[in-house]
């Protein structure tokens, strides 16, 4: 059997490490730039910084209110 890994649709695991949360959601310094220019305030700027990983991971946004509680605290 494929590991759900391997497929076609990229997925959230349902517990990952620091170590892949750090791999997945630091932002190079490009992110950094795009986030700080396009953010209008504290709070903008950090849901685009989420929404900016997640679709870089997913290919796609998510529902908004299916917000992923690790990786926000990752990002904090």
């Amino acid at each position: 059997m494929i590991a759900i890994e391997r497929t076609a649709y990229p997925r959230f695991t349902r517990a990952p490490s620091v170590k892949e949360l750090r791999k997945a959601y630091t932002l190079p310094p490009g992110n950094i730039a795009f986030v700080a220019t396009h953010g209008c305030g504290p709070f903008q700027t950090f849901a685009l910084m989420i929404l900016l990983k997640v679709y870089q991971h997913l290919h796609y946004f998510p529902y908004p209110r299916c917000a992923l509680n690790f990786c926000i605290a990752e990002l904090i």
